[in-house]
């Protein structure tokens, strides 16, 4: 059962306003149990202090999205992988033409399958410039068979850029994936 102590004690006489306020700001409600609140009470975040004791508050209570600071995810979705092969091309000639940007908000998983003549090199680019420059993944064509699947895969951050260069004048896409 709740409890209220007063904020104090007030003259037998001459009372102002201002005591009486006073009283009110300065008495203590404690003892609260759920019981002593309605269902419909409407309490609002911001009337609650912050919870500080490990284990007050049940995980699935929690709803929207959990910042990655506070153990989250920053989002509410899970992870899904799209075939973006058909929207995708892979660089030849050391080109840089065909350059893609993230804009999801969020990493995504880049996962790239080519067939790569020998002695070239296909490699996977990231970075924040356009055209990107940092080479993340990527095989040098000496060391596989002539037309040998390759399969290139790295992170993007967000609003980074990605391509896939090949030195060669040709090199065959089988899959794009990406995951987000």
């Amino acid at each position: 059962m709740a409890v209220i102590s007063k904020g104090g004690t007030l003259p037998d006489t001459g009372v102002t306003k201002a005591q009486v306020y006073k009283l009110v700001d300065n008495a203590v409600i404690s003892g609260i149990t759920k019981d002593d609140i309605a269902s419909n009470a409407g309490i609002v975040d911001t009337q609650l202090a912050q919870i500080t004791t490990a284990s007050k508050v049940n995980i699935s209570a929690i709803t929207g999205v959990l910042p990655v600071a506070n153990g989250g995810t920053g989002t509410t979705a899970a992870i899904v992988s799209y075939n973006v092969t058909a929207s995708r091309a892979v660089n030849a000639n050391s080109s840089s033409t065909n350059k893609y940007q993230n804009t999801t908000g969020r990493p995504i998983h880049v996962f790239v399958v080519v067939e790569q003549a020998a002695w070239y090199t296909v490699r996977l680019y990231v970075d924040a410039n356009n055209p990107p420059s940092t080479g993340v993944s990527g095989m040098s064509g000496g060391a596989t068979p002539a037309n040998a699947p390759v399969t290139l895969q790295w992170w993007v951050p967000n609003n980074y850029w990605y391509t896939v260069i090949s030195d060669y004048t040709s090199c065959n896409l089988f899959q794009w994936i990406e995951s987000y």
